[in-house]
């Protein structure tokens, strides 16, 4: 007797990410001035990883899930402000990148390691952002404020699962690409890789609360 095939739930969502990201990729570069349609493309593609979220917390509402789903769907909320108040989104992503921490925290391993590595961390980055702040103008210490906290969520997802850390950084590293693109190093091609490292490293978290619940 052959077991029943079950539906690649989590696949789908990222097909469905993919694809909506291409096409708010085609509206940017062919129809820019179409607004509305961007910021409801932008918000579809954050949802999808969202419902997989949320998904998975319904069938298991343990600490994990739930955490992630509120944090995924404060990203969602960042990534609609941000269209609209550049500071807001940053100030929503601030507090998603605080929430994950905590998450983090509740469930993993913060070592004295890790505390070493992120007060280095802290100190390259602030000394990288002083280089650049005349390029970053008034969003210096909105940025800087963020970078404090978007590292530390990075160094603290180091105690957590293989598949966790590499959303994490993944994040990380779509934020340090915005980053490069603010201090005026930015061009389309830098833009796109940044927002695509963004859609996968949540596709990627929310994959691993799907991933712990379902298999």
């Amino acid at each position: 007797m052959t077991s029943q095939r079950k539906l690649p739930v989590n696949a789908i969502c990222f097909v469905g990410v993919l694809i909506s990201f291409l096409i708010l990729e085609c509206i940017e570069n062919f129809m820019p001035t179409w607004k509305i349609p961007i910021i409801v493309v932008k918000g579809l593609t954050s949802a999808i990883p969202v419902g997989l979220a949320l998904f998975s917390a319904i069938k298991l509402p343990d600490y994990f899930n739930i955490g992630f789903t509120s944090v995924l769907f404060t990203y969602f909320i960042g990534d609609i402000l941000i269209r609209i108040n550049f500071v807001a989104g940053v100030i929503a992503f601030f507090v998603a990148n605080l929430l994950m921490s905590v998450v983090f925290l509740k469930i993993g391993k913060f070592s004295r390691l890790q505390l070493i590595i992120y007060l280095v961390a802290l100190i390259i980055g602030l000394v990288i952002l002083i280089i650049f702040k005349e390029s970053l103008t008034s969003f210096f210490y909105p940025i800087l404020v963020y970078a404090f906290i978007v590292i530390f969520m990075m160094i603290s997802s180091l105690g957590m699962q293989p598949m966790v850390r590499m959303g994490a950084i993944v994040f990380f590293v779509s934020d340090l690409l915005l980053g490069v693109g603010l201090a005026g190093f930015g061009n389309p091609v830098l833009s796109f890789i940044s927002l695509g490292f963004y859609y996968i490293a949540i596709c990627i978290l929310a994959n691993a609360a799907y991933k712990r619940t379902f298999e």
